[in-house]
C-alpha cells in the first residue's frame, strides 16, 4: 500500500493480524512489524496515527503477559509443588520455630584492626603550591 492510500482502517486491520499471530506465538507484535504490514514507515506510523499506536502497543503487551503466563496443564502446579518441597527440606529456607542464634558474630563486636597513629599524619611539601619565580 501506498502511504497516501493507507487508511485508520486498513492500519487497523494490519494490527488486529499482527496481534493475533502475536497470541499464538509466531510473531512479535512491535510498532515496526506493523508499519512493515501497513506498507509505511514507523515515523509515518507515530506521526499519523498515534491513537492508534498507544492502542496496539497496549493490546500487545497484554498479549505478551497473556501468553508467557498461560496455563499449562498441570505445569505450574508441579513445579510450585517441586519448589515448596525443596524450600522445607532446605534448612536455610524452611521456616524456623525459633530464631537462629550464634550462627554469626555480630558485627559490632569486631575489633577495628587500623593502625595506630602516634603522630599527626603531615603534608608533604610536593603537594603545596610554588610560588613564581
Amino acid at each position: 500500500m501506498k502511504p497516501s492510500t493507507v487508511t485508520e482502517t486498513d492500519i487497523q486491520a494490519a494490527a488486529d493480524t499482527l496481534l493475533a499471530e502475536g497470541r499464538a506465538g509466531t510473531v512479535r507484535p512491535t510498532v515496526s512489524a506493523l508499519a512493515a504490514r501497513a506498507g509505511i514507515t514507523r515515523p509515518t506510523l507515530y506521526r499519523n496515527y498515534p491513537a492508534l499506536i498507544d492502542k496496539f502497543l497496549t493490546e500487545a503487551a497484554t498479549a505478551t503477559i497473556q501468553r508467557a503466563t498461560r496455563s499449562r496443564p498441570g505445569g505450574n502446579d508441579q513445579l510450585n509443588e517441586r519448589i515448596t518441597k525443596l524450600r522445607t527440606g532446605n534448612p536455610a529456607t524452611a521456616p524456623a520455630s525459633r530464631p537462629l542464634r550464634g550462627t554469626h558474630p555480630p558485627h559490632h563486636h569486631r575489633k577495628r584492626q587500623t593502625p595506630h597513629r602516634t603522630q599527626p599524619h603531615r603534608r608533604s611539601n610536593h603537594h603545596q603550591s610554588q610560588q613564581p619565580r
